[in-house]
């Protein structure tokens, strides 16, 4: 080995010694901190007779396995705390506590109500020997039940402010609930200062330190609280209790309000509201809060550094959210302004494309009046017999060319023998009459027919204004609605990311038919093996599994979106023939997820047979797929596909379309049908038939669907079929496709599908006359 082999095998061994003193004495600075609160708990004193705290830090600090040193000091702290025989009371409670706990022996890591119930019911036990050897008073034992919560209760925000100690350094986002556990053990702590001799005043410098710090780094809403909290304990050791708490709360709202006037602003509204809060009271000259105490406080917080107060304004900063979400709500309100503009420009637009169709629609009326004027001008205008015929004899001879023009409509086209004999006989050119009459009643037509399908093409096109005036209504409504944040689990979700060292950049809560959360997390912080970590920290935020449905990585950023898992999962079946052994039938089927949770089930049959059929209805579910996957409704997708396939048809050409959406969370089922025929839920009570009478998409241009709602459970079947399977088990108005659901067993999807269409086939003699598709689906509880 060389020698800078050597020096590099010391250098590495140097750097893990370091490393292990390092964490050791971290380690040692933390239960050294631990012994000194539990022993200062557990000589805190309430109401001259109480001392629920020691016992309820000491259950919610110390493991079962660590509470040797943790129980000598609580120990001493209850000798110091100067109570006489009554000690003894606090000195069993907690020693019968340590036996529970030692006999217990099982992890309650994930259970903190154990030990808080077994503290608060040592604190009671030895606490009743107590009372009934004093005379068993009732107002000793209302004593001792107030006591016993108070320690149960005291556990939970202990249990809090001692995990957050331990690793404070490394947090970079508090939740409130863990801020306000903080700052009940602070008061705690303070009370017991209070209670030394000699130290009476140090807990009002204390208070007072944590009011201006607070306020100095979050704002008045905490430091009111703060205020409060540390005012009620403090007015524990004053003959003035209502002036202590009052005076503490009200300093500590107008020093919170003077966060932007720096350290000099909040010691000074500070110290000028204790001075007014004094002479409203009692009209005294001696502050409430002693000056001396308010003094000292202010030039400890005045010799803290920036850096200090810095990184407590960023763990405490909870004034964030207000500001956010009213420029949020801004941004709503601009938004859903917009859209509604947009939405009623389209929604004119579309009126006047439709008031134009109807003025068009009536000047385009057959009318004979134009188609012999045209004759007039061929024919008759240079007749010698013009002035006889059209003047002298004019009710005679439009009464005979009448007679003409309904033979010519009946049959469409005229001959001789459809003029009267009289007219015949005077006419001198009667074939040149008849000639130019259906010359000129086929160019009507043909301009009536180029007039008929310009007129559509405007109805369609004021369809299409209507659709995306929907659509963007749609989308004001949502935002006029709002979205539901949950506002609350985002701070947990940040929190709980904070503990286990990832630092969430964004996150975003939303409430409808279930938990939607996106987190972004900075990947230079962590790479893309945390995403598991993540999604169970945000599972057990939520009290529910979630599923990543989307990720995106940027250069320096990783956006996750999870989703709570589903009620219902679903699985398709589905069987198909076509006649004559077509290679393209021309029915079409689809099915997949949708991001918000929903399953589409799609089935479309095609006019007639073969390959322009098999592309009619696969346009359709083609089309159904991609607009309801982009957050369409479901009848305007419907409209929208009518108008592609009257638009694009050369000739009349249709499709069905039936459509089943399936809520997997909630199992609410949408049926929408457009010439499509009967579908069936198969449930434990029965088979429930979901019938149709509308026309198929590219029939008509104005197109209605029909749209049921149904619940599933699970363990149900959803069957849709097409004509094809439909026609051959219709008799007599008996559908016997009902009676096989009814008789099929529990099986999957796929074994229903198969016996549907071996039965169709059975019943047509094993030989198929038209397209036949069967869908079938079975939903089914999420395990």
């Amino acid at each position: 080995m060389t020698t800078n082999n050597i020096n590099l095998e010391k250098n590495q061994a140097v750097k893990k010694i370091k490393k292990k003193k390092g964490i050791i004495s971290k380690t040692l600075f933390y239960e050294l901190t631990e012994y000194f609160l539990a022993f200062f708990m557990s000589k805190t004193c309430i109401l001259g007779t109480l001392s629920p705290f020691g016992i309820s830090y000491f259950a919610a600090t110390f493991p079962s396995h660590e509470m040797s040193f943790g129980a000598i000091t609580a120990f001493l702290g209850i000798l110091f705390m100067g109570m006489g025989v009554t000690s003894l009371k606090y000195i069993g409670a907690l020693a019968l506590y340590m036996l529970f706990m030692m006999l217990y022996n099982r992890d309650i890591s994930s259970k903190k109500w154990v030990s808080a119930l077994a503290g608060s019911l040592s604190l009671f036990s030895v606490g009743m020997v107590f009372v009934i050897s004093e005379g068993f008073l009732i107002y000793d034992t209302l004593l001792l039940c107030l006591e016993s919560i108070i320690s149960f209760l005291s556990f939970f925000a202990f249990d809090k402010a001692s995990n957050l100690l331990r690793t404070i350094k490394s947090r970079k986002f508090l939740e409130p609930n863990e801020i306000l556990s903080l700052v009940f053990l602070y008061s705690a702590l303070t009370m017991s200062v209070s209670f030394i001799s000699g130290l009476e005043g140090a807990g009002h410098i204390l208070s007072v330190c944590a009011v201006l710090i607070i306020s100095l780094s979050s704002g008045f809403q905490l430091s009111t609280v703060t205020g409060l909290v540390l005012g009620t304990v403090m007015s524990l050791c004053s003959v003035l209790p209502a002036q202590v708490i009052c005076t503490y709360t009200l300093s500590s709202l107008a020093s919170g309000l003077c966060r932007r006037y720096g350290k000099i602003g909040v010691s000074f509204a500070f110290i000028a509201i204790n001075a007014l809060t004094t002479i409203y009271v009692n009209s005294s000259s001696l502050t409430i809060i002693d000056i001396f105490f308010t003094l000292s406080a202010v030039l400890i917080v005045l010799l803290i550094p920036k850096s200090f107060l810095a990184h407590m304004s960023d763990i405490l900063n909870l004034n964030v959210l207000p500001f956010a979400t009213s420029r949020e709500n801004r941004a709503l309100e601009a938004i859903t302004e917009k859209l509604s503009h947009a939405s009623d420009s389209f929604g004119e637009l579309s009126s006047i494309f439709s008031q134009m169709t109807e003025s068009a629609a009536k000047s385009d009326i057959l009318s004979p009046t134009a188609i012999f004027d045209s004759v007039f001008d061929d024919v008759c205008k240079n007749c010698n017999l013009c002035t006889y015929c059209w003047y002298k004899n004019y009710d005679s001879t439009s009464s005979d060319i009448s007679i003409l023009y309904n033979s010519m409509t009946d049959k469409g086209f005229a001959t001789e023998f459809d003029a009267p004999c009289r007219f015949r006989a005077e006419c001198i050119r009667f074939d040149d009459f008849l000639e130019s009459v259906n010359k000129n009643y086929e160019i009507h037509k043909i301009n009536l027919a180029w007039a008929s399908k310009v007129r559509e093409s405007k109805s369609l096109v004021a369809q299409q204004f209507e659709n995306i005036s929907s659509v963007l209504g749609g989308i004001k409504k949502q935002f006029q609605k709002g979205f539901n944040y949950d506002e609350i689990l985002e701070t947990k979700i940040r929190a709980s990311l904070d503990k286990k060292g990832i630092s969430a950049s964004f996150i975003r809560v939303v409430l409808t038919d279930c938990y939607e959360v996106t987190v972004k997390v900075l990947t230079s912080e962590k790479d893309h093996s945390c995403i598991g970590l993540i999604a169970s920290t945000v599972g057990a935020c939520l009290e529910t599994p979630v599923f990543p449905v989307a990720k995106k990585c940027s250069k320096d950023e990783l956006t996750l979106k999870f989703r709570e898992k589903a009620n219902f999962s679903l699985d398709v079946g589905f069987a198909k023939t076509s006649p004559d052994g077509n290679t393209k039938s021309g029915d079409s089927h689809a099915f997949m997820p949708l991001e918000d949770g929903k399953y589409i089930l799609c089935l479309s049959d095609g006019m007639g047979h073969g390959k322009e059929a098999s592309r009619q209805s696969k346009t359709t579910t083609e089309l159904i797929k991609k607009l309801l996957s982009l957050g369409f409704d479901k009848e305007i997708a419907l409209k929208i596909i009518n108008t592609f396939l009257l638009f694009n048809s050369k000739k009349e050409t249709f499709a069905t379309a039936d459509i089943c959406v399936a809520n997997l969370y909630s199992g609410a089922l949408e049926f929408i049908k457009s010439g499509a025929v009967s579908s069936f839920i198969k449930t434990a009570e029965g088979v429930k038939e979901i019938k149709c009478s509308s026309l198929p998409t590219g029939a008509i241009s104005n197109l209605y669907a029909d749209c049921e709602l149904e619940y599933a459970t699970g363990g149900d079947y959803i069957i849709m079929t097409t004509d094809g399977i439909s026609d051959v088990f219709m008799e007599e108005d008996k559908n016997y496709l009902k009676e096989i659901i009814e008789n099929f067993k529990d099986g999957s999807p796929q074994d229903l599908a198969d016996e549907i269409i071996t039965n169709a086939l059975s019943r047509s003699f094993d030989k198929a006359h038209d397209d036949m598709t069967v869908l079938v689906s079975k939903i089914s509880e999420a395990m």
